[in-house]
């Protein structure tokens, strides 16, 4: 049960993402108001207060460094919210590579499995899937106008590891000052490397951070937005679309040839 709950999450996880593909004029048609984004926020939102619920319970409300949920999941969350009301390209150029590994990397290996008659279920794996398709709302519609081509890509890769190492480094500070083991524990411990020195978990977690930006700027260079920006205008067909306009084409073709021959 808990295996099917697991792939159940991933399936549809993977599906919303790719609806944004799939049905164009429907999410076009949300862009141009608010209802969308503003149920998106909630839940979101609702995900934060109940990870933020879930540290101050049974005392932890007593400890100062527990208000503070600085998982790196936890900020990409935080970036969602802003981005659907303030869609300005900078979070986009700075966080979007992190908002794609991290959602992704904690569906295909979760921290933990919680089964599907609980909340935290939903809270846990769809928290993180609606985080990430946020992002691709705001990318693909044209609520910002961040542009990823062969003239922009150097500075936006400047900025998103700049913005990743700052980050990183103000985490690591607070996890020294308050004996927390946020985002590089999180990640050397999930890779066994939690016995290693501090200094070097950091440095392994800079570098996959780093592999993390170029491979999320790599797959954004080559997934265009669909609507130019604050417009109408479509600016090119999805693959999914191509594709069922061919299958169209060709089941329709295929049903008029036996009039022909008639």
């Amino acid at each position: 049960m808990i295996t099917f709950s697991w792939i159940l999450a991933i399936t549809l996880s993977f599906f919303l993402w790719a609806s944004l593909w799939m049905f164009p004029k429907f999410y076009k048609k949300t862009a141009n108001h608010w209802y969308l984004r503003v149920v998106v926020a909630i839940w979101i939102l609702f995900v934060e207060v109940e990870r933020l619920y879930i540290m101050l319970r049974n005392g932890g409300w007593q400890h100062f460094p527990n208000y503070f949920t600085l998982y790196s999941c936890s900020i990409v969350a935080w970036l969602s919210i802003i981005i659907l009301f303030f869609p300005h390209k900078i979070f986009l150029e700075c966080f979007f590579p992190l908002a794609i590994f991290g959602p992704i990397l904690t569906l295909l290996a979760p921290s933990s499995l919680p089964p599907l008659t609980e909340l935290h279920y939903y809270t846990f794996f769809f928290g993180h899937t609606f985080s990430l398709f946020a992002f691709l709302y705001v990318y693909l519609y044209g609520l910002s106008d961040y542009k990823l081509n062969k003239d922009t890509i150097k500075n936006v890769a400047i900025k998103s590891i700049l913005a990743g190492l700052i980050m990183l480094l103000a985490v690591e500070l607070f996890n020294q000052y308050f004996d927390t083991n946020y985002i590089t524990g999180d990640i050397t411990g999930a890779l066994g490397l939690g016995t290693w020195a501090r200094p070097w978990q950091f440095v392994i977690t800079f570098v996959l951070g780093l592999l993390m930006i170029i491979i999320g700027n790599a797959i954004l260079y080559f997934s265009k937005p669909i609507y130019a920006y604050k417009s109408q205008v479509k600016l090119h067909d999805t693959y999914w679309e191509i594709w069922m306009g061919k299958i169209k084409a060709k089941f329709k073709k295929s049903k008029q040839q036996p009039k022909d021959k008639e």
